[in-house]
């Protein structure tokens, strides 16, 4: 009898036990599933929020008469290697692409950080475009955001982006410089290195001539890459791309400064830019003849000499008469003391692209870079051909 008792005794300890052990686990594990939905809840109520910021970025844009379209190369982790700012107008059919460098910085908006952080992105408010990556798990985001963020920071319009893999970008572009004109009214040219349309990219694209070989084009180009443009929408450009004008597409860069390693953004001289590129009549010159008018000076300010090396009478003074009337400034004449009369009409300048406009008044003239003596600019020594009488 005993050893029966301590026998129920014992079964009856252990089960007992067990059945505490079963409890304790189960609520153990009810109270993880319970937390990690609770987290998963959370991410998913984030990663919502964030979403909710590019939601309409990332929608087709459809076709627009002015497309503005930013391609990205990124690497295999997410992070902007190069950007270019492609503007394509379909009215005047100018093609432009801006350059903007992937060290770009520049603030966030309050308006815009404040959404950003009640999204839970721990992002700074001046931001780094190469860093963008390190925001997001999923590397498809950092397009759309690059567009939400410079559309933030500049009245850039963007409404298409397109990622290109490494390969088709580098393709499609090369390093290249480009003298651009800063400051028209001052006549300011700078130099920036930017990416232009590489000879291999345009000896394939400016030979094709069938629909079909553009669409086989452009459907090669998105391997490997992701845009918010569809294919299909991509070909409604295909009319306006078979006028385009290879020689007149033009480059730009977005301004700015480098500052210890990041290129700050001057946001007023870059939404001047834009401006002007979205507002710019068909171009009807290439950009190399319109920085070389540019670099000109104008002939109103520059100092004239005319020499009359003719041997016909009054002619330097005729002259004088004739330009001044024409609001140029002519600061001597006198008669040229080379020797032997002249037949041919000839022009010195100083500096190059000096008294090119001379050459209305003087056809046949050749112009030539030399010292002048006297504080004339251009000295313009006449020969027989000048003759007025004739």
């Amino acid at each position: 009898m005993k050893k029966r008792s301590l026998m129920r005794v014992f079964i009856s300890g252990f089960l007992k036990t067990l059945l505490t052990l079963v409890l304790m686990l189960g609520v153990g594990f009810t109270s993880y599933k319970l937390t990690m939905m609770h987290y998963e809840k959370a991410d998913k109520g984030e990663q919502s929020e964030a979403e909710a910021l590019i939601a309409d970025i990332q929608k087709d844009p459809d076709f627009s008469t002015v497309s503005k379209n930013l391609i990205i190369s990124q690497s295999d982790s997410g992070q902007i290697l190069d950007m270019v700012l492609e503007i394509f107008n379909t009215e005047t059919m100018n093609m432009d692409y801006v350059t903007i460098p992937a060290n770009t910085s520049f603030a966030i908006s309050d308006s815009l950080y404040t959404k950003i952080t009640d999204a839970k992105l721990e992002m700074p408010q001046t931001i780094r475009l190469t860093n963008l990556h390190g925001f997001f798990e999923d590397s498809q985001k950092v397009a759309p955001f690059a567009v939400l963020l410079l559309n933030d920071a500049l009245d850039a319009e963007i409404d298409t982006y397109t990622a290109l893999s490494t390969d088709n970008f580098d393709n499609m572009f090369e390093d290249t410089t480009q003298d651009i004109v800063t400051d028209e009214d001052a006549g300011t040219i700078t130099t920036y290195k930017v990416h232009g349309l590489s000879k291999k990219y345009k000896k394939s694209f400016f030979k094709l001539e069938t629909e079909e070989q553009y669409q086989g084009f452009i459907s090669n180009m998105y391997i490997g890459g992701f845009s918010n443009m569809t294919e299909e929408t991509k070909y409604k450009y295909i009319p306006y791309y078979q006028k385009l004008n290879k020689d007149q597409i033009y480059l730009h860069c977005f301004f700015g400064e480098e500052v210890d390693g990041n290129y700050e953004l001057d946001v007023q001289l870059t939404n001047g830019l834009l401006a002007s590129i979205y507002s710019s009549e068909a171009y009807k010159k290439t950009q190399e003849e319109v920085v070389e008018e540019e670099q000109k000076t104008p002939m109103e300010d520059l100092k004239i000499e005319i020499l009359n090396g003719s041997g016909i009478g009054g002619l330097a003074a005729a002259y004088q008469v004739k330009l001044t009337d024409d609001n140029l400034n002519v600061i001597s004449i006198g008669n040229y003391d080379g020797g032997d009369y002249l037949t041919e009409t000839k022009i010195v300048v100083k500096e190059d692209g000096m008294g090119e406009d001379l050459h209305r008044y003087f056809p046949n003239a050749q112009i030539e870079k030399s010292y002048i003596s006297s504080e004339a600019d251009v000295q313009v020594i006449l020969g027989t051909d000048a003759d007025l009488e004739e």
